[in-house]
């Protein structure tokens, strides 16, 4: 009897081994098929996202071209009115300037014998 327990633990501990080694493979193998899908999923990932940037890129330019012509077009209007409002500057201090000048001088009688700069 002694022999035969022997046996039969022999044969329980073979069964455990294999099913051990067994169970590790299994698990090596679903390592490594979840690692398979892991870069599967980065690689698609990357690609969608490069896929998307080109759509995305499509699109912003659709959609803002037209505002870009408008705000072109905005700068060069305003660059006219900043160049006639600077003439305007110009020509309100010349005017001043004048007014400044035709206080200083004394008036001369016409031949008329009206004053120019009498109004009131």
């Amino acid at each position: 009897m002694y022999g035969r327990v022997d046996v039969v633990s022999f044969r329980e501990q073979r069964v455990g081994e294999t099913m051990h080694t067994f169970l590790k493979r299994l698990g090596g193998v679903l390592i490594m098929v979840l690692a398979a899908l892991v870069l599967l999923s980065s690689v698609g990932g990357v690609f969608g996202i490069w896929v998307f940037k080109g759509k995305a890129d499509r699109r912003s330019t659709a959609v803002f071209a037209p505002l870009e012509s408008g705000l072109d077009t905005a700068d060069q209007a305003l660059e006219k009115v900043n160049t006639r409002v600077s003439n305007a500057k110009d020509r309100v201090s010349n005017a001043q300037e004048l007014v400044g000048q035709l206080d200083q001088q004394p008036v001369k009688p016409s031949a008329c014998g009206c004053n120019r700069r009498s109004i009131s």
